[in-house]
Order: C-alpha cells, then structure tokens, then sequence
C-alpha cells in the first residue's frame, strides 16, 4: 500500500500532552484513515492512531478504582509499513509547517521510500526515510 495524499488539521495545543496536528491518510486512493495524530516527544515526532478507551470500575479488592482499556480501531500490523507511515506523515506536517498546503501528496514528483538497516550496539534497526 502507498499513501497517495494526507490532510493535516490544526489542533489548538493547550500544553505538551496535546497533539500537534491531526491528519487523515489515504492508500492507494481507495481507503481513507481519520484520526492519526501527530506529537512532540524526547525522541522527535511520532504519530499515534485513534482509539476507544472503556473506563470499568474495579472490584472490591482492587480498591474500587477505574481501570482504563484502550483498544486501537486500526494501526500498521508490519514494523516496516509503520514506519513509513510515520515518515511521510512527518515530512508532510514539516512541508505544512513551511507554509505549504494542508494537503500533501508523497507521491507528486515520484517520491521513492529508501530503508536502511543499521547495527549498532549488536541490535539492527531499521531506518526508513523518503527521498526527495
């Protein structure tokens, strides 16, 4: 799957904890993701997907407080599809940022996903970036 367009919304901040920008995603110009949020944290942007959160009030013997179950309503099941989920979504909110159009299109101009796989520490990750 590609994405094809993604559509940024402003979020009004009130503090660290809010979201930066909320988007919708579209694949392969047939399926439409609303919701995805995107967030400053100690390691840089990351984005996060919509969910339920059910709220239960826990029994005599756990102190009768509220337990909170979130349950995502989607999220990437591949690591790699994940990440360049979040690459693009990160390009297009810093192109936003620069003053372009709440709409951008990754696959104008022929954009090409590059992913590199690096050792460090005896651990491999992988690296996925959008070209230019």
């Amino acid at each position: 799957m590609v994405v094809t367009k993604v559509n940024y919304f402003v979020k009004e901040r009130k503090n660290w904890s809010y979201p930066l920008a909320q988007c919708s995603v579209v694949l392969d110009d047939v399926l439409k993701l609303n919701g995805i949020c995107i967030y400053e944290g100690a390691n840089g942007k990351y984005i996060t997907f919509p969910n339920t959160i059910k709220h239960e009030e826990g029994t005599e013997e756990e102190g009768k407080h509220i337990k909170r179950n979130k349950n995502e309503i989607f999220h990437p099941v591949s690591k790699d599809f994940l990440e360049y989920l979040r690459c693009v979504i990160i390009d297009g909110y810093q192109k936003w940022q620069e003053g372009k159009s709440f709409t951008y299109s990754p696959t104008d101009g022929e954009k090409e996903v590059e992913t590199k796989v690096e050792v460090e520490d005896g651990r491999e990750t992988k690296k996925t970036t959008v070209l230019p």
